[in-house]
Parts: C-alpha cells; sequence; structure tokens
C-alpha cells in the first residue's frame, strides 16, 4: 500500500459467497468454462430491480444464498418486499396518529 500512495493504509478483504439460482426448485446451472452463466442484467429483465435488491441486502455477503426465481416472480403480495413496502405506510400512518393523539403542545402565553 506505501508504494501506491505513500500512506500506510489497511487493506481489507471482504470474502463473498456466490448466488445460486433456482428455478422450479432446480440450479440453473452455470460454468464460466463453457460461458454459461446468468448475468445481473439477464436477471434484472426477469425480476424488478428493487425485489433483487431487497433479496440481495437482505442476506449477509458472507453467506450462502439461494437466489429463488420462482419466489420472486410470485404475486407481489407473497413476496416479502412487497409486503414490507405495502405495510410500511401503513404502520407509519398508525404511528403519527398515535402520536398525535397522545401528544399535546404547550402553549406559553
Amino acid at each position: 500500500m506505501n508504494s501506491l500512495n505513500n500512506k500506510e493504509k489497511n487493506l481489507y478483504f471482504v470474502m463473498i459467497q456466490f448466488v445460486r439460482l433456482l428455478k422450479d426448485g432446480k440450479d440453473i446451472s452455470m460454468s464460466k468454462r463453457s460461458g454459461q452463466y446468468t448475468t445481473i442484467k439477464d436477471l434484472l429483465s426477469l425480476v424488478d430491480n428493487d425485489v433483487v435488491r431487497f433479496m440481495m441486502v437482505t442476506r449477509s455477503s458472507d453467506t450462502h444464498f439461494d437466489f429463488d426465481l420462482d419466489q420472486c416472480l410470485r404475486t407481489q403480495t407473497k413476496i416479502p418486499f412487497f409486503l414490507y413496502n405495502m405495510l410500511m405506510p401503513e404502520l407509519i400512518v398508525l404511528l403519527k396518529n398515535l402520536v398525535l393523539k397522545t401528544y399535546q403542545p404547550k402553549i406559553w402565553m
């Protein structure tokens, strides 16, 4: 690191695991040698980008991850991402109403 910028810094390595793609409960086989692989661009053409982002962010980078295409393509009410998106605004409204009912402003005269 000293030869790169004359400053001593720590170099951190982040270990990540491969993502297995599943369709109909079976692995989608990929091979770098034979050129059979699925890119993130291919995945985004099938599944909404918010769903892919949610599925990736909810997992740790150092654990194995099975990305189930069937689960992501189900109806929107059964996907955790869409449940979160539907319930969060309702929860915010509920909390605001609770706060407004219990909050009594102090008026100084």
